[in-house]
């Protein structure tokens, strides 16, 4: 988990944006599970409750300047050793200013865009790495594949997905209506 292990999460702190989202909540459970303290971000005041369930803090947060202000304001200042992010472009600027110093951040998608203003000599001032990361990549490595399955296999209690609704495949237009709506957190299944 963007370079974090088992034996090297415990102690540090991890923001995971869009902590709702089903990636969200599998790489908060994981990095609780290996002793991270983890912070998660959602943009809704009525998922911070049961985002709460996930994490140890909880950021509500519209934009990059106040998703900044949650992370130094949780963890005093120090800011978060890793951050896993598939916001993308809006939220750039503020997580490399949430960043620790010496901090990764992992971004997986672009729900925002893809052009991102960032200020430069921040990143080199605060040593932060930017890495992207996607599902694709797993497909091309075999090796990597493997790894990624025995991390599942290995903590699969741990990870049990968060199954928020359940839909009849007669219902699929609902579905896709609730998940554009945001409110959820974790999956949402439709079954035949």
């Amino acid at each position: 988990m963007g370079g974090f292990t088992a034996d090297t999460a415990a102690g540090k702190q991890v923001l995971i944006t869009a902590g709702g989202s089903g990636m969200g909540g599998l790489a908060l459970k994981l990095a609780r599970h290996w002793g991270a303290t983890t912070i998660a971000t959602t943009r809704k005041a009525e998922k911070a409750d049961g985002l709460g369930k996930l994490a140890d803090h909880v950021i509500v947060c519209s934009d990059s300047t106040s998703l900044a202000e949650g992370v130094q304001q949780v963890t005093d200042g120090q800011g978060a050793d890793l951050v896993l992010d598939p916001v993308g472009a809006t939220f750039y600027p503020g997580l490399l200013a949430a960043a620790a110093r010496g901090g990764h951040i992992v971004s997986y998608e672009c729900i925002s865009g893809t052009q991102a203003n960032i200020s430069i000599m921040e990143m080199l001032m605060k040593d932060v790495s930017f890495h992207g990361f996607t599902t694709f990549r797993p497909l091309n490595n075999p090796v990597l594949l493997n790894h990624l399955i025995d991390i599942g296999m290995d903590n699969a209690q741990a990870l049990r997905p968060s199954v928020y609704k359940t839909f009849d495949l007669s219902e699929s237009p609902e579905a896709l209506e609730a998940i554009g709506r945001s409110e959820h957190i974790g999956k949402m299944v439709i079954k035949p």
